[in-house]
């Protein structure tokens, strides 16, 4: 006689708190694909942020970067973090051997013009074009830090060196967007820097694994 299995809807029940409660912890230095993310970052003369979360972005099962969030306060929400006024940081860690300019910017520009509308991408025109000279090409170690600065504007760092200011809350909003946007470089690399992990999948699994008692 076959044990009848928990509904969908019953597992859920049961481990949406557990859920809630693992993803509101605070997050600590992680290890992803090699490399340690650190679980702080202080930009603009000593703003502590904390790592929100991180995952990888990954081109035909290989990995191209690590992607981290930063900042003041942990938040599962995209719309509230894209929309705040506070400062922000994404970190981007290499791990692929060689990535070009013409790539990263190729890239940054499908982000832009997939997560933003006509009128939008027109008034940041000139800010967009501005910011394609500040790519280079990256190798495995090299680092990329994307901070926002309340009243100043977007700051675009490679290896600690300073490449660029591009003004506008509105261009750090689009930012956000390539990686926390309806359309983002990768679902699961945005489920990671939301903080977000799929407990309640890996729950399912277990109950309706193959070798669950009959």
């Amino acid at each position: 006689m076959l044990l009848s299995l928990p509904s969908l809807s019953g597992i859920t029940q049961v481990f949406f708190p557990i859920i809630l409660f693992l993803s509101s912890l605070p997050v600590h230095a992680l290890d992803i694909a090699g490399i340690t993310v650190p679980d702080q970052a202080c930009i603009n003369h000593g703003n502590a942020l904390h790592l929100n979360g991180a995952g990888t972005r990954e081109k035909l099962f290989t990995d191209i970067y690590v992607g981290a969030l930063y900042l003041p306060d942990k938040s599962h929400k995209a719309d509230d973090i894209i929309n705040s006024e506070v400062p922000r940081r994404i970190a981007l860690y290499f791990v692929y051997k060689e990535v070009s300019a013409t790539k990263l910017i190729e890239g940054w520009q499908d982000g832009f013009e997939l997560n933003n509308d006509a009128q939008q991408l027109q008034v940041m025109e000139s800010r967009l074009k501005q910011s394609y000279g500040y790519f280079s090409t990256m190798k495995s170690g090299d680092v990329i830090f994307l901070d926002y600065i309340p009243g100043q504007g977007t700051r675009l760092i490679i290896n600690n060196e300073l490449k660029g200011v591009i003004a506008g809350s509105d261009f750090y909003r689009a930012v956000l967007k390539i990686w926390l946007g309806e359309h983002p470089a990768q679902e699961e690399l945005k489920q990671g820097m939301l903080g977000v992990h799929n407990f309640a999948a890996s729950a399912v699994n277990l109950v309706y694994s193959p070798h669950t008692t009959r």
